[in-house]
């Protein structure tokens, strides 16, 4: 790490080639995502640079963008020349990972009856809610060409869209398992 005039600094080496995309975490402010043509996906925590806190090869080929979810900074979506877009969990480096969550508080609203289908998702074999973890959640193959946009609704935090380079845009939602698993 180099730093130029104080204020400024550059990581070297950050990817093997170079950075095509970087988003800032909207709820952790010194948090970034940085992807490129390595095909990885790597978050940095800005007050310590030496090496990332978390890196994703989900992709085969460029990863030229990367966006963090507005309202649940655990959902990370990634798109690549390999025409997919990638919905990730990130949770133990977000926000949500500062919220300490109760387990031994009683019943919840969807245990003493609720919605049914929250309970279809919420539950696991054991009984217990099923909580969000690391990792790659779906992928989305709808387009044919190479995927160079990707962006979160300002509207809905279940939704977003891709656009690939033959100008089509796709819209597309969070499977309910993993967002019953972040509401619950």
């Amino acid at each position: 790490m180099k730093y130029r005039g104080g204020a400024s600094f550059v990581v070297t080496e950050a990817h093997e080639g170079e950075i095509l995309d970087l988003d800032y975490n909207p709820n952790r402010p010194q948090q970034l995502a940085t992807c490129g043509e390595d095909c990885k996906v790597r978050i940095w925590d800005l007050r310590n640079l030496s090496q990332p806190l978390m890196m994703m090869a989900d992709h085969t080929h460029w990863v030229w963008a990367v966006a963090y979810n507005h309202f649940h900074d655990q959902l990370l979506l990634t798109s690549s020349s390999d025409c997919t877009v990638n919905l990730e969990s990130i949770v133990s480096v977000s926000s949500a990972s500062l919220i300490k969550r109760d387990s031994d508080d009683g019943d919840s609203d969807v245990e003493q009856g609720g919605d049914p289908e929250y309970r279809q998702y919420a539950h696991q074999d054991n009984g217990s809610f099923e909580r969000p973890t690391d990792g790659l959640v779906a992928t989305f193959d709808q387009h044919e060409e190479s995927l160079y946009s990707v962006s979160w609704s300002e509207a809905n935090p279940w939704v977003f869209a891709s656009l690939s380079y033959d100008g089509r845009v796709v819209v597309n939602f969070v499977p309910q398992e993993e967002k019953y698993k972040i509401i619950l």
